[in-house]
């Protein structure tokens, strides 16, 4: 709760305009003609009430899927027309429903780690890492789908472990609706995909069965998941010629170095400049990417001042061991026999889906706007599962698992003050 009301202060103090990449403006329409950006998405569903009709590729941002949109053009519906509050206002409280969101996703993410047998301490250490992890008030304050598609995603992993376990239809239904839901939000839920198939595969040959075939499960998944994540594709393909494969650029400034190069390791220099461009120079390695923009997004943190600047280095070097100390703790989990094969491969698949396709994403698309870790944050869910499981809960723990937990523990205390502290009151 104490998070939920920081990311709610964090919210109201930063504003509808900032932090969000194509934020656009509400103005009126000319001759029809929609504005562009996210605000400008939100503003055409709002007025015209239908999908729309042109090339959704002549305008920024509304190619993209539109469930998030017309969602939030329905809050609108309720501030703006029927309780007449100024468009700003309302906007801003559209905002604040991210929080919501997230708020579900963190509670689909505890539920997943719940699963894996995860309790006490580490699971307090868990969900303090995922309270103020600052990736999640990012995720917060961008008025744009980033969020809603985090929820989604987090809670199909949660839906499909609970069907593996106990094979019930209604739970994968629920994961399909879900997968669906995630897709008309954003394409970039196809990631979890493999992880939920990968399941459904291994759970015909483990020789446990459901009192619903199978056969009919599974046909109605491919049925809910296709319906809900092709229509829109289909629509702009069929009515527009748009490719079922087209995904906007970000905007952002362009990256001309090849993806190869973006890859190598950064050195302390490509971290010492926070925001994505620094005096007319473009930050173009991948990794320092990541490592940066899960801490500060576009116009989220103003850092001008020294002691906030240095406050956020600590921040993110910190978060950069944490990170790193949680990886090297779930490699270790996955040779060892704490987890059975099938949930060893699960996190494997998915972690690597997560990670790969952000990868490709990047390369394809070689702007700023498009590395930022805002949009692979489900992936912090299989670092925490190792975190978990590396060691057991009644003493017996190796020199390595006493060695990591007694290092990592404090260091995520420290850095969930730090963050709350940056976030909730040095905005």
């Amino acid at each position: 709760m104490v998070g939920f009301f920081l990311k709610l202060v964090y919210d109201i103090e930063l504003g509808y305009t900032r932090g969000t990449v194509s934020a656009g403006v509400w103005k009126a329409m000319k001759d029809g003609v929609p504005n562009s950006g996210q605000i400008g998405v939100i503003q055409y569903y709002f007025t015209t009430h239908h999908l729309p009709d042109f090339d959704p590729r002549s305008v920024s941002c509304f190619s993209n899927p539109p469930f998030y949109y017309i969602v939030s053009a329905l809050y609108l519906e309720i501030f703006h027309r029927l309780l007449r509050w100024d468009i700003g206002i309302a906007l801003h409280v559209v905002q604040c429903i991210n929080v919501v969101y997230v708020l579900i996703g963190t509670g689909a993410c505890i539920g997943i780690l719940g699963k894996f047998g995860i309790r006490g301490r580490k699971m307090v250490i868990s969900i303090l890492f995922l309270t103020f992890f600052p990736t999640f008030y990012l995720l917060s304050g961008a008025l744009e789908p980033a969020a809603m598609s985090y929820m989604f995603m987090m809670l199909s992993l949660q839906s499909s472990l609970s069907w593996y376990n106990s094979r019930r239809a209604g739970s994968l239904t629920r994961t399909a609706v879900q997968i669906g839901l995630g897709l008309m939000t954003s394409p970039g839920c196809l990631t979890v995909l493999l992880p939920v198939l990968f399941l459904m595969r291994h759970a015909v040959t483990d020789g446990r069965r459901s009192s619903v075939p199978f056969s009919r499960q599974f046909r109605k998944f491919a049925l809910i998941t296709a319906a809900l994540g092709l229509w829109w594709p289909l629509y702009r393909l069929i009515r527009f010629g748009v490719p079922l494969l087209y995904w906007e650029t970000a905007s952002g400034e362009p990256i001309r170095q090849s993806l190869i190069s973006r890859l190598r390791i950064p050195s302390p220099a490509m971290l010492a400049h926070l925001h994505t461009v620094s005096g007319g120079k473009t930050e173009s390695n991948i990794w320092a990417q990541i490592f940066k923009t899960a801490l500060v997004g576009f116009d989220s943190l103003d850092i001008s001042l020294r002691g906030t600047y240095i406050v956020t280095m600590l921040a993110l070097y910190l978060s950069i061991l944490i990170c790193l100390i949680f990886h090297v703790m779930l490699i270790y989990t996955l040779f060892t026999e704490r987890l059975d094969t099938v949930r060893k491969r699960f996190i494997l698949i998915g972690y690597l889906s997560i990670l790969v396709s952000f990868i490709l994403a990047a390369g394809w698309f070689p702007n700023t706007g498009t590395v930022d870790f805002r949009y692979m944050a489900p992936i912090l869910v299989f670092p925490l599962i190792g975190f978990g499981l590396c060691g057991g809960a009644d003493g017996t723990d190796n020199l390595f698992e006493k060695i990591t937990h007694a290092a990592v523990s404090p260091m995520v205390l420290i850095f969930s003050l730090i963050s709350a502290f940056l976030f909730g009151f040095y905005l």
